[in-house]
């Protein structure tokens, strides 16, 4: 076992580098694509067998039932390599991993530990609703978000069925939807925009908006589709041009202004970072700075002032699309993602890693098949599943 073992070694050495031969490529990507049975005819038998065994053992740890889950991320080993490549050498890796773990003398008690402790469920619709008189509402979790209109507070998909009648209170009042660690959320507005919480987050807002302007507060992240609107006192005007009742979003020393757009702000660092998929934002800060931001650019503000720069912005809105993007992040900031979404407690042990993560991963699969990047970056870790602490070494 050991002799194959470091002839597999020899072999991922030499496909990283590029110089294996067709039929050395095939033999790895055999072990990703296919559950290999004995083959008589093959001059390897051991090879073949050891190929079968380490496919089963690692399918059977972590319940792998495709490629898809198998591929969906992968770190930058090289930028002449593809990801495709990238994913078989990962996958590859943990067989090989899992095979000689599996050898060992205390193996049962390992890998009983290791299957127990990363098995944490992401993160799923969760929030609450503060009303103004201080009552707090638990929202369905099977429930997508809550439309506040003229007459109440409802599911976006069950409007006869009330959360609070508002129609009788006479005055616009404060209303506050709250997302914990693991937790995400929809709400639209009275206007008919649509906000989406990440996890950790809280948007305090109206339940009817001002004449010449709406204002909601942001803490956390949350992405916004907000609808253009007329200001009535305009409307019958019409030789008159027509005045567009602005949308102002309000965080921690920073004020963000539209009149319609698609954008996302993430408050969450001292650094807010404001990002715009469509139509012009106006990005304001304590500082005194101000920027406008055109599709595909970002702002960020701080208390030494304001920028803007162009970014991809599939990566930067990863989270709207149910995705984890760990490309051009610092190590911290992808780990405090993951911490939001799996209700995690990170610890550093030593200091901070400066590698480098690059790839995505799917929102909606158990924290197992996420930390997979940390274990092919040889980051050393341990996870707690109990205290739901993960320690980074």
């Amino acid at each position: 076992m050991e002799d194959l073992q470091q002839q597999i070694d020899e072999l991922l050495k030499r496909y990283q580098d590029g110089k294996t031969t067709a039929e050395e490529d095939a033999f790895l990507e055999e072990l990703l694509f296919q559950k290999m049975a004995d083959d008589d005819s093959s001059t390897n038998i051991e090879a073949l067998r050891s190929k079968k065994m380490a496919w089963d053992k690692l399918e059977a740890m972590h319940q792998i039932a495709s490629t898809e889950s198998s591929a969906r991320f992968f770190l930058k080993w090289n930028n002449r390599y593809s990801a495709t490549a990238a994913a078989i050498l990962l996958v590859l890796g943990f067989a090989i991993f899992f095979c000689l773990r599996l050898s060992s003398p205390t193996n049962d008690a390992q890998v009983a530990v290791l299957t127990t402790s990363t098995d944490i469920s992401p993160g799923r619709n969760k929030a609450t609703l503060k009303l103004a008189d201080g009552r707090t509402i638990a929202l369905d979790n099977n429930q997508d978000g809550i439309v506040v209109d003229d007459r109440g507070i409802s599911y976006a998909d069950k409007e006869d069925n009330q959360l609070a009648n508002l129609a009788d209170e006479g005055k616009d009042l404060f209303l506050e939807v709250s997302t914990p660690k693991g937790g995400q959320y929809q709400v639209t507005l009275a206007d008919g925009s649509r906000v989406w919480l990440n996890a950790g987050s809280t948007l305090r807002y109206p339940s009817r908006f001002q004449k010449d302007k709406r204002v909601v507060y942001l803490e956390g992240e949350a992405y916004f589709e907000v609808n253009e609107q007329v200001l009535s006192s305009q409307a019958n005007h019409p030789y008159a041009a027509a005045q567009k009742k602005p949308f102002i979003v309000i965080t921690k020393e920073q004020e963000a202004q539209v009149l319609g757009t698609k954008f996302n702000i993430n408050s969450f660092d001292k650094q807010i970072k404001t990002t715009l998929a469509s139509g012009r934002l106006y990005v304001s800060n304590a500082a005194g700075g101000a920027v406008t931001l055109w599709p595909n650019e970002q702002a960020s503000s701080s208390a030494n002032g304001i920028t803007k720069r162009k970014i991809n912005i599939e990566s930067e809105l990863a989270w709207r699309y149910d995705k984890f993007s760990f490309d051009n992040k610092p190590f911290a900031v992808v780990m405090d993602e993951l911490a939001r979404w799996y209700d995690l407690h990170i610890v550093y042990a030593n200091r901070i890693p400066t590698i480098e993560l690059a790839g995505d991963a799917h929102r909606n699969q158990n924290l197992s098949l996420v930390l997979r990047v940390l274990d092919a970056s040889n980051v050393n870790y341990r996870l707690d599943k109990e205290t739901r602490k993960l320690i980074i070494y």
